[in-house]
Parts: structure tokens; C-alpha cells; sequence
């Protein structure tokens, strides 16, 4: 082997390191806009990835997607289609004068309600042609909004919630309208927990809560106990700062009904006569929602800058392990030139490509194709970038003059 294969291996692994320790799941720049948990990131690297392929499995099925819901008195009511975070039997709301979830994609500001997306996605966050984020301000800028609920009238308590959230699973399945499809239950015992880099303008009296989202159901459409669950409070942020929130199995309160239970950050309000424990919403995980929740009128800007497994978000976005840079099957499949600042590759369908520092950030992505097969480089500063195109199964690197 010659020194520059040596010397390619040896970047190639310190990268690797870089991508696999201290990495959130999501920034404003995650490719192809979805937050990278383990099984999106595995069906991404698969040859069954076609990024330019909206209905491709990887986006349907396996989640990732961060889209907005509403529900209560002030959402109104529509038809169930099975892209809401909650698997209850309450309706998806429609964007309202006072129950809102909009958000700022590529200089517009936007419904970002699922169903109003007939993907069941959202609205796109990136360019699926070259690879380039909608969010150019570096983080999606959210605007959340609540209307009036109904507090203690004839002991009815519902208020009104709007939530951005992200599904662990995206099934398909049944028809819009009558099935409310199963999702995956995801055990993420092995985390300690769940970080957010973000800002937001709400007051410390605002319910806005990161949630942990489990099945709401009992076979039957309903089942109220299961609204009991685990949320930690978020705190008011004026400017972007990173909050890990932990959970622990050892549990402080709630010994009697209606008294508080507090397992680390998280906490149940315990009004159930048979509430769940905080292992069951651990380890039967389905979704992860940041939701505002009031029984009188609300608004607040929401800034999400990074999202992750606690002790992550102050790390830049990876994507996972790149493999070595040769590979008789990488090889058969993608040749790429570097001439002058234009990459090219001889692509025989489309893939996207990524071009990392060797601080792990990813510096720009465009999908290629055997028809638009060329990358320009001229943007970059002089220095040694990483290549990537995940569907490939291919990384080596390259030296920007």
C-alpha cells in the first residue's frame, strides 16, 4: 500500500471518530433533512436509498421527519390520517387563527402541521435535487401558538396543545381517514437521556415541554391513563444554549395521587389512578415531542439548533462511521475526480454527496446523477475534506487547492 492509501485510511478512521462520539442526530444541515437515528442512518447507507425518491422506504416508513400537530378545544377538528405523533383517539387539528404550528423553510414562513402535507413529512426542509437545507438561518425557527382550553368547567380539564414532534416509525398502512396504523416501539434505555440546542422566548410560566412519546392506545382508540406521561420542563433560553435532559429510574414523590413524580429531569403529573412508569416510556419509546400546553391563549418563537442523545449537541452532525476508502465493492460502484475545485463522479443513479472537515462538520451536499454528476468546490477554503455518499457506502478524501 502506498503512503497516500496510508495516509487516506488514517483520515478516514480519525473522521470516523469525530462522526461517532460527541455527534447529535439533527441539525439544521442533517442530509436530506432527517434526524439520523441509528436505523435511518443503516437504511440511508442501504442500496435501496434513493434520496430523490420521496416515497422511498427509508423516508416513509422509518421516521425522522419533524413536522407540528394541535389538539384541544382550540384546534378544531379534522380526519385522521396517521401521521400524528399521539396514536389517541382526539382528531388532528387544523392551523388555526389560535392553535398554530408554522415554521420559517427557505425564507418563507409556512403551515408545519403533517397532515397538511399529503407525505405525511411535513413540509420539505431540503432540496432533494442538490442536497442543500430550506433552513438557511442555521436552525428551524418554529412559531408555536395555543388557544383558550377548557380548566375545571363541570371538572372537564383539556387544554389546548400545539407540538413539533418526530416520529421513531412512519408506517404505512390502511386508509387516510380509518386506520390508525402501529408504530415502533423504540428501547432507548441505553441513552441517558435526550439533548436540545435551541433558543425560545416563552416565560418561565409557559408549559412548553419535551415529552416523551408512547402508545396511547388500548386496542380500542382510547385510553386516558396513557396521557399521564413524562415530559421535562424547558427552560427560557434568549439565546441558543444546549440542555440535556436525563432521566433516571430512581424516582422522588408521587406516593399519593396527584402529587408530582420526578425521575431525574423527567416528571409525571400522576393524576391517573393507574399511571405508567417512566422504564415503560424508556424502553416502548415511539416519538419525541417538544410541546406547548395552556389552558389560556399563548404564542413563543421556538429556535431548534440541534437535537440528540444527552451530552451530544455541543458536537457537530456526522452522520455515523464512514467505512475505509477501498472497497472492491465501493470501487465497482462510483469513481470520483477531483479537477481543479469540480468533483465528479460517475454515478449510475442519483446519490447524495457530502463533503465534511475533518471537524466532522458537513460543509456542503448536492445529489448527483449519472446527468448532473458534477460538485462545485470553489465556495470551500484551501484544505483536506472527507467525501461521503452514504448510499454508496463510500468515503475517501481530497485535498481542496
Amino acid at each position: 500500500m502506498n503512503r497516500f492509501k496510508i495516509v487516506g485510511f488514517a483520515m478516514v478512521f480519525a473522521a470516523g471518530m469525530v462522526f461517532a462520539a460527541g455527534s447529535p442526530w439533527w441539525t439544521a444541515n442533517a442530509p436530506y433533512g432527517q434526524v439520523a437515528f441509528p436505523w435511518v442512518v443503516t437504511c440511508q447507507d442501504s442500496d435501496d436509498f434513493n434520496p430523490q425518491d420521496s416515497l422511498n422506504v427509508c423516508y416513509k416508513t422509518l421516521g425522522g421527519w419533524w413536522f407540528g400537530y394541535v389538539s384541544g378545544p382550540a384546534a378544531g377538528k379534522g380526519n385522521p390520517n396517521g401521521c400524528r405523533v399521539d396514536m389517541a383517539n382526539q382528531q388532528p387539528g387544523t392551523s388555526t387563527t389560535d392553535n398554530y404550528v408554522k415554521a420559517k423553510i427557505n425564507g418563507e414562513v409556512v403551515s408545519f402541521i403533517g397532515p397538511d402535507d399529503p407525505t405525511c413529512q411535513g413540509p420539505a426542509v431540503t432540496n432533494k435535487a442538490d442536497g442543500t437545507s430550506y433552513l438557511t438561518d442555521g436552525y428551524l425557527d418554529l412559531y408555536i401558538a395555543v388557544g383558550d382550553g377548557i380548566n375545571g368547567v363541570d371538572d372537564v380539564y383539556d387544554p389546548s396543545i400545539a407540538s413539533v414532534a418526530v416520529n421513531f416509525s412512519t408506517p404505512a398502512g390502511g386508509d387516510k381517514g380509518s386506520v390508525i396504523p402501529t408504530f415502533v416501539k423504540k428501547d432507548m434505555s441505553q441513552y441517558e437521556g435526550f439533548c436540545l440546542k435551541y433558543q425560545s422566548n416563552h416565560l418561565a410560566t409557559d408549559k412548553l415541554l419535551a415529552e416523551l412519546g408512547w402508545d396511547e392506545t388500548d386496542g380500542k382508540g382510547k385510553s386516558d391513563f396513557k396521557y399521564d406521561g413524562w415530559w421535562a420542563k424547558i427552560p427560557p433560553q434568549a439565546t441558543p444554549t444546549i440542555v440535556d435532559f436525563k432521566w433516571s429510574t430512581t424516582c422522588t414523590g408521587g406516593s399519593a395521587r396527584y402529587e408530582q413524580k420526578d425521575c431525574g429531569a423527567f416528571s409525571q403529573e400522576n393524576w391517573s389512578a393507574t399511571p405508567l412508569g417512566i422504564d415503560k416510556a424508556i424502553k416502548e419509546m415511539m416519538s419525541f415531542k417538544i410541546t406547548l400546553k395552556s389552558y389560556k391563549k399563548a404564542d413563543i418563537n421556538f429556535k431548534l439548533y440541534a437535537f440528540g442523545p444527552a451530552g451530544t449537541c455541543d458536537g457537530t452532525l456526522g452522520g455515523g462511521e464512514p467505512v475505509p476508502i477501498i472497497s472492491g465493492k465501493n470501487i465497482q460502484k462510483v469513481n470520483f475526480a477531483l479537477n481543479g475545485r469540480m468533483l465528479s463522479a460517475n454515478v449510475a443513479k442519483p446519490a447524495m454527496v457530502q463533503i465534511y472537515n475533518l471537524q466532522g462538520a458537513i460543509v456542503k451536499s448536492q445529489t448527483l446523477n449519472p446527468n448532473s454528476n458534477t460538485m462545485n468546490l470553489s465556495n470551500l477554503p484551501t484544505g483536506i475534506y472527507m467525501v461521503r455518499a452514504p448510499s454508496l457506502g463510500y468515503t475517501s478524501r481530497i485535498v481542496v487547492k
